[in-house]
C-alpha cells in the first residue's frame, strides 16, 4: 500500500512539472460576466452625457464615472488572462466600444464642463466692469483672460462627443462669453492703443510715425464705442496727446487754419491754410468718408501743395447753429 501511494505521488509531481496549472487564469464564463458588468456601468455613464435626455448640461455622477473605470480595468485584466481565441477578441471589442469609449467621452465632457464654468466666472467679472463703464488696465487684463479661456473652451468643446452636446456647451458658455467680449472689444482696443501712444511719447526720442499710427487706430476704434463715458474719457486723453505731439512736431508746408463743413454737400469739407506772402489764405475742398457727428473725433488725411497732412477734427455745435470743427494738426510733410 505504501509503495502504491508513493507511486501515485511521484506521478502527480511529474504531471505538475510537465503541465503547470495557471491558478490565476479565468474561465470564459467569468470573463463574460466581468464584461457584462462593465458594460452595464458604461451604459449608465452614456446617458449621463445626453443633453437631450437630461434636458441640458448637467454634472456627471463622479462615483458612477470612477466605478465604471474600476470595473472596466477588472474586466480587462480577466479577459487578458484568457487564451487567444475568437471569444476573447469579441470580449475585448465589446469592452472597447461599450465601456472604454464611454469613459473617454465622459472625460472630455467633464473637462469641457470645468473649463466652461471657468469661462462663465470670468465672463461675470468682465460684465461687472462693462455694466459699471470702467475702462482701465484691470479691465484689459480681465478681457484678455476671458479671451484666452474662450479659445481653450473652443478646443475642448470641439472634442465633446455628439453635435447636440457641442451645441449645448456653446449655447451655455461660449456664446454668452463672446457677447460680453463683443460689448467691450472696441473700448479695450482704443485703450490699449492709447497706452502705447503714451509710452512712446514718454521716450526721449519719439517715433512720430508710430504715434500717428496709434492715433489713427484709436480714432477708428472710437467710431464703434457705444459707451458715452468711456468714449469721452479716451477721446479727451487722445486730444491731450495730440496737443502734446503738435508742440513737439516740426511741421512743413502751409499750416491748417480751420476746417468747415460745406453746406448741402454730404461729407465735403473746406480747409483753410495759412498761405505764403502775397496769398494770405489758401483753401481746398475734400470729400471724406467719415460722416460728420457732433461730439466725435475724426482723424483724416489729405494732400495740399505738395504736402501730406494728417489732422484730427472734433465736431461740435456752433453757437449760432451748424457744426464747428476743433482742429489739431498732427503732421504735415513733403510728398515723397
Amino acid at each position: 500500500m505504501k509503495v502504491f501511494k508513493s507511486a501515485i505521488g511521484f506521478m502527480f509531481i511529474l504531471f505538475v512539472a510537465f503541465y503547470p496549472i495557471n491558478a490565476s487564469a479565468a474561465t470564459l464564463n467569468e470573463a463574460q460576466l466581468a464584461v457584462k458588468k462593465a458594460e452595464s456601468y458604461g451604459g449608465s455613464l452614456k446617458w449621463q452625457m445626453s443633453v437631450e435626455r437630461n434636458n441640458g448640461i448637467r454634472d456627471i455622477d463622479m462615483k458612477l464615472y470612477n466605478d465604471t473605470k474600476t470595473y472596466y480595468q477588472k474586466a480587462v485584466t480577466i479577459v487578458s488572462s484568457l487564451k487567444s481565441s475568437t471569444a476573447k477578441t469579441q470580449l475585448e471589442a465589446r469592452l472597447s466600444s461599450n465601456v472604454k469609449q464611454q469613459i473617454d467621452k465622459a472625460a472630455t465632457y467633464i473637462d469641457a464642463l470645468k473649463v466652461g464654468r471657468s469661462v462663465d466666472a470670468k465672463r461675470l467679472e468682465l460684465k461687472k466692469r462693462n455694466d459699471s463703464l470702467i475702462m482701465n488696465h484691470e479691465t484689459v487684463i480681465l478681457y484678455n483672460n476671458l479671451s484666452a479661456e474662450i479659445k481653450k473652451l473652443d478646443r475642448v468643446v470641439s472634442r465633446v462627443y455628439g453635435k447636440p452636446n457641442r451645441d449645448a456647451f456653446r449655447e451655455k458658455f461660449v456664446n454668452p462669453a463672446r457677447f460680453e467680449q463683443s460689448r467691450i472689444i472696441y473700448p479695450v482696443s482704443a485703450f490699449i492703443e492709447l497706452e502705447r501712444a503714451k509710452q512712446e511719447m514718454a521716450k526721449n526720442e519719439v517715433n512720430i510715425d508710430y504715434v500717428l499710427d496709434r492715433f489713427i487706430l484709436i480714432d477708428r476704434f472710437l467710431e464703434n464705442v457705444e459707451q458715452e463715458s468711456i468714449y469721452q474719457n479716451i477721446a479727451s486723453n487722445l486730444h491731450l496727446l495730440e496737443m502734446e505731439l503738435a508742440e513737439m512736431n516740426i511741421f512743413e508746408g502751409p499750416r491748417v487754419i480751420s476746417v468747415e463743413m460745406v453746406e448741402d454737400e454730404a461729407n465735403m469739407i473746406r480747409v483753410l491754410f495759412k498761405g505764403q506772402e502775397g496769398v494770405p489764405v489758401e483753401e481746398a475742398y475734400y470729400e471724406i468718408e467719415i460722416p460728420f457727428e457732433v461730439g466725435k473725433n475724426s482723424v483724416i488725411g489729405f494732400e495740399h501743395g505738395g504736402y501730406e497732412y494728417l489732422i484730427n477734427i472734433y465736431w461740435n455745435e456752433g453757437q449760432f447753429g451748424g457744426l464747428f470743427a476743433h482742429v489739431t494738426e498732427l503732421d504735415s510733410r513733403i510728398i515723397e
